[in-house]
């Protein structure tokens, strides 16, 4: 009776309160308890229920299913021993292979602290053994195995996984083929490759938009939220970041909630914000010392080294870095090699040039491996190097500048680097010539792009070679620039680099003797135009940010120059949300829609209040002119971009044209979600949420179509299951997933999506259509 209430967990704890020996029924109300328990973001109830539907399963398979989803629930909580302990009961009962599979799949997850390499084997080990019963697990383990790989710095292995699940998703699930195909180019990506980012775009998008809960592990988060950082979409890292979030709080798993600080950190890096990174890390759950695996813990360790040891702060950095350092070079060697960027700039912000040296020895011998050791990835190399290379160059009182010469290159690593990254070496390594040197480390700098803290570091060698050339006043110049921009960003510890090496400089030089012998000065002012200014790092090319960014999709957040804004939740906020939404309304309109039975002079007084609120606030945010109210001019939306890109998508003179699919995922970019889910019953903000959900389902029509006729089914596919979960009585989205699985000769799964569309159509009361009728006749070959 409680059950058929709707009472699942009240259900469960009275059917297996008594219970003694096998009662199916029982297992069953209390899986159902568990699934409702993760619903509710309580995973350690879930596990609880697991353990108890174990002691009644009607077979050991069953039971040691229900143990291993046990331990993984206990995992994402932080209680690995609670987990072991499921494990161990669940490997004792000696059942079949599927089910042994998950518990040895567990086991391995649970791996920390141990010098073990065979993880991932592990787990394709697990995959082969469930792939036939249980395809949807062997593909979490497939992608998890494939994680582990890249994170231990062997992207091919995690390539040949991935290529794996990519085939098994094709005829199971279009969720994890994309999820497959994301996994792939962060290998590739890692092995040196180029990959599709605009593919990388659109899947991002598909997958934030399709659903909130995340079906695989924390390191495939990770290396997906890292790979699309890699490739220079920093919009979409942040987007994934905090889907990722999301999915971590409804869910209560405390490893997955530390993905996203992770990436935070890792987004202030590249953007140049020490202060913002820190501030990223400290929310993160997998401290150091904290929770999680022995990966998770590998990326905490090298990140924290990082942030601490450009924000000058040597004994904290100085520690993550050793623990990074410190981890099996066969379990996580990429975060073991990352860590020593983070020594060297400890070692010399506090001038211990010889130890800056000796890591850049260890650093380059590492990078340049002796013969039968495994060749580091393109990806870790490109950002070790270039650290290691410049040692001789910030520590040149004790070193020749030529000591890192003769990177190795047996394995083709150097050739598939980034171009930025071969000229820096080349402009320590491989040119005498401070004028070929100094036109290096200009292309350098332009290749980096935004990365601005990795541009103040290749500034610093590039100040050194002009101080070669005797160009000292030039020199000084360039290192006060990076003093002046490394404070403003944070970067105390690269302030200090920079100050160390101007008091290394002779005093400014007569204009005769700043002339090397044989260099001329004008020929290096022609490789440098406007280098005789006193700020030589230029920030990057992208569009200066407008002073307001208001978002109202997916959630409610007002940004000033980039900086987020905390509001309370008051009228004063509540004005602006209505701003945003309805560009330019009356005042009158205003008060109606927040004091609805107010008097016309009460709610004047009001408003009057309310505006000087916002005021104190915001400033000048909110604009009263002529009898109306709108948002200032230099305030943008992300609702008024997005109606903008669908508009010329949809009807403008592109539309069904390349541009026009180009300018529709554009407009899915800054779709984050429905208009102010917190608002969902204000009446003034109804219009507006219907309207955006009508166009966003257009917008996901018109990338079906394209995907159609460019014959990529699963994207198709994927696509349509958004349309179905936010338009599900629509039976055109049904058909057509049918067809593509009928084309694909999957008649199991059309059939599957014809029965779906009929279950719709019953709910509304209405009889099938004749093309489900004659679409499911094609299918029984009648």
């Amino acid at each position: 009776m409680l059950a058929d209430a709707g009472a699942i967990e009240a259900s469960a704890c009275h059917a297996g309160a008594d219970v003694v020996g096998v009662d199916a029924l029982a297992a069953r109300r209390l899986a159902e308890a568990a699934s409702v328990a993760l619903d509710r973001g309580d995973p350690a109830s879930a596990a609880s229920y697991e353990e108890l539907a174990a002691g009644c399963a009607a077979s050991p398979d069953e039971a040691m299913e229900h143990l291993a989803d046990a331990a993984a629930h206990w995992a994402s909580t932080g209680e690995p021993e609670r987990a072991r302990h499921c494990l161990d009961a669940g490997t004792a009962m000696r059942g079949g292979p599927s089910a042994m599979a998950e518990l040895n799949y567990q086991r391995a997850r649970l791996t920390r602290g141990v010098e073990d390499e065979t993880v991932p084997a592990q787990m394709v080990a697990a995959a082969t053994a469930c792939a036939g019963d249980l395809p949807n697990r062997a593909l979490a383990m497939l992608l998890d195995a494939a994680a582990w790989w890249l994170l231990a710095d062997e992207p091919a292995e995690a390539e040949r996984a991935a290529d794996r699940a990519v085939r098994l998703a094709g005829t199971v699930s279009s969720h994890f083929e994309l999820l497959g195909e994301m996994v792939r180019a962060a290998a590739r990506i890692g092995a040196g490759e180029a990959v599709n980012a605009l593919g990388e775009r659109s899947r991002t998008s598909l997958l934030v938009g399709g659903t909130t809960r995340f079906v695989c592990s924390p390191e495939v988060a990770f290396v997906i939220g890292r790979s699309l950082l890699r490739q220079g979409i920093r919009r979409q890292a942040e987007r994934w970041s905090q889907w990722i979030a999301r999915c971590a709080q409804r869910s209560g798993d405390v490893s997955l909630a530390a993905v996203p600080p992770l990436l935070d950190c890792s987004i202030g890096l590249a953007d140049g914000d020490v202060v913002a990174a820190a501030a990223a890390l400290e929310r993160c759950p997998v401290a150091p010392d904290g929770t999680g695996t022995l990966m998770m813990q590998a990326q905490a360790w090298q990140l924290s080294a990082m942030v601490h040891a450009l924000a000058g702060d040597y004994d904290v950095g100085l520690r993550a870095a050793i623990r990074a350092f410190s981890i099996p070079d066969g379990v996580v060697g990429a975060a073991r090699l990352q860590a020593l960027p983070a020594l060297v700039l400890l070692e010399l912000q506090r001038g211990h040039l010889d130890a800056a040296v000796a890591w850049a020895r260890i650093g380059k011998s590492s990078l340049a491996p002796s013969e039968g050791t495994r060749p580091v990835s393109s990806a870790t190399f490109a950002l070790v190097a270039p650290f290691v290379a410049s040692v001789p160059l910030l520590a040149r009182s004790c070193v020749e500048p030529q000591h890192c010469a003769g990177f190795a290159d047996d394995d083709g690593v150097f050739a598939r680097v980034p171009k930025w990254c071969r000229a820096w070496l080349d402009a320590i390594c491989e040119t005498d010539d401070p004028t070929e040197a100094v036109a290096l480390f200009d292309a350098t700098v332009s290749g980096l792009g935004d990365h601005l803290l990795l541009q103040m570091v290749a500034e610093l060698c590039r100040a050194a070679r002009l101080t070669d050339a005797g160009l000292l006043d030039v020199a000084l110049d360039s290192m006060a620039a990076v003093e002046r921009r490394a404070n403003r960003a944070g970067a105390k510890g690269l302030a200090a680099i920079a100050t160390l090496a101007r008091g290394r400089l002779p005093g400014p030089p007569s204009s005769d003797a700043s002339r090397a012998p044989g260099v001329a000065r004008g020929a290096l002012d022609a490789t440098l135009p406007g280098y005789a200014a006193t700020d030589r790092i230029t920030q990057p090319s992208a569009p200066a940010l407008p002073e307001w960014e208001i978002s109202v999709l997916g959630a409610f957040s007002v940004r000033r120059n980039g900086k987020l804004l905390s509001l309370p939740a008051s009228l004063a906020t509540q004005a602006i949300k209505i701003a945003a939404v309805r560009p330019r309304l009356t005042v009158d309109e205003m008060i109606e829609l927040l004091w609805e039975e107010a008097e016309p002079s009460v709610g004047t007084r009001r408003l009057r209040n309310v505006l000087w609120r916002i005021r104190s606030l915001c400033g000048d945010l909110l604009v009263r002119e002529d009898g109306h109210l709108r948002l200032a001019s230099s305030a943008t939306t992300d609702l008024q971009r997005f109606n903008t890109l669908a508009e010329q998508a949809l009807i403008g003179p592109q539309a069904g044209t390349p541009p026009a699919v180009d300018l529709a995922r554009a407009a899915l970019d800054c779709y984050r979600g429905e208009l102010l889910p917190g608002d969902r019953y204000a009446d003034w903000s109804t219009a507006a949420r219907e309207s955006g959900t009508r166009t966003y389902l257009r917008l996901l029509d018109l990338l079906v179509d394209d995907a159609l006729g460019a014959d990529r089914p699963g994207e198709a596919l994927a696509l349509l299951d958004r349309l179905a979960e936010l338009d599900p009585y629509d039976e055109r989205h049904h058909l057509r997933t049918a067809q593509i699985h009928l084309d694909a000769g999957n008649r199991g799964r059309a059939l599957g999506a014809i029965e779906h569309a009929e279950r719709m159509l019953a709910d509304l009361g209405v009889a099938p259509s004749p093309a489900v009728r004659r679409l499911r006749a094609e299918l029984h070959g009648s």
